[in-house]
């Protein structure tokens, strides 16, 4: 194909963990499945400037995902004959369960492809994104609520709608996590079976907008996660945010933050619980995420 010359760019958001993460039972097959709780603040940009007859290099060491997602773009594009340089930069904590490596990859497809004037639709770069790391999250299907099966790289179900907005304290209980270095949950019976009815509590949460049902499901799918990858602090902060009016506790399933759910627009009680995670435990939350557009932070 005839290859645009000019200089590609892309991005894409990050997000703080999952609401609901588990083994789910779909079309009469089990998938472990994922929704994340999007964080628009959290990005990654990435630029990649085409160079005919030359390797592809990044400019960063840590970046080897993001050239693999640049090989297999080029790939699917059927470009043989085109390398050149790619330049990521990202906001986004490594090893925390915060998208990272995913935003720093759907970036650079985007990139990749923009630079050779071809628009990718979402279930393409959810593919390519699987390919180049194995699981992925599901950044590149905007702020639309979905399950997504991570290591397949496809979408099980559209809720509908985004999430139901919330104010989220963020919460760095532990150092860096390497998700593909963890073994993968064995879920009990009980367990799988327990996805099913939060599922339906899912749905019910995005069709009416409902953050507080959306707090039920998100701390029951994070306690489940504790026998799995348990996070320090966790019932600490779960009764900090109890105690302050909040609608529930979310984690990182595969990282090392925790997020304290609240109404939108509740500063009283984000406020008394920052205070609270610092005299009590010693803690320094990183600031109010907000869920919904513009994403704002409040330190």
């Amino acid at each position: 194909m005839s290859v645009a010359c000019r200089i590609g760019s892309g991005s894409s958001f990050g997000h703080h963990g999952e609401v609901l993460q588990g083994l789910i039972s779909w079309d009469g097959a089990r998938h472990r499945a994922l929704v994340t709780m999007p964080c628009y603040r959290l990005r990654s940009t990435a630029s990649f400037t085409p160079v005919p007859s030359a390797p592809l290099t990044v400019t960063c060491g840590k970046r080897s995902k993001a050239k693999r997602a640049a090989e297999l773009t080029l790939r699917l594009l059927n470009v043989s004959d085109i390398g050149g340089g790619i330049e990521v930069a990202s906001n986004i904590p490594w090893g925390a369960g915060m998208g990272s490596s995913t935003a720093d990859v759907v970036a650079t497809i985007g990139a990749v492809s923009d630079a050779l004037d071809v628009q990718l639709g979402p279930a393409e770069v959810g593919r390519i994104a699987v390919a180049a790391e194995v699981a992925s999250d599901p950044v590149m299907f905007g702020n639309q609520a979905v399950l997504f099966a991570q290591r397949e790289g496809c979408i099980l179900e559209y809720l509908g709608a985004p999430l139901p907005p919330v104010d989220l304290l963020s919460v760095e209980v532990g150092g860096a996590v390497s998700t593909l270095d963890l073994p993968l949950p064995q879920y009990t019976s009980a367990e799988v079976e327990a996805f099913r009815p939060l599922m339906g509590l899912l749905r019910r949460a995005v069709y009416a907008q409902d953050a507080r049902l959306l707090g039920r499901v998100a701390m029951a799918s994070a306690r489940i996660n504790q026998r799995f990858l348990p996070k320090p602090f966790f019932e600490d902060l779960a009764a900090i945010n109890e105690e302050t009016g909040g609608l529930g506790v979310q984690v990182a399933h595969s990282g090392s933050v925790v997020g304290l759910l609240y109404e939108a627009g509740d500063q009283r009680g984000c406020a008394i619980a920052k205070q609270l995670i610092r005299d009590r435990l010693g803690l320094s939350p990183a600031g109010v995420f907000m869920s919904r557009r513009p994403l704002e932070v409040v330190l």
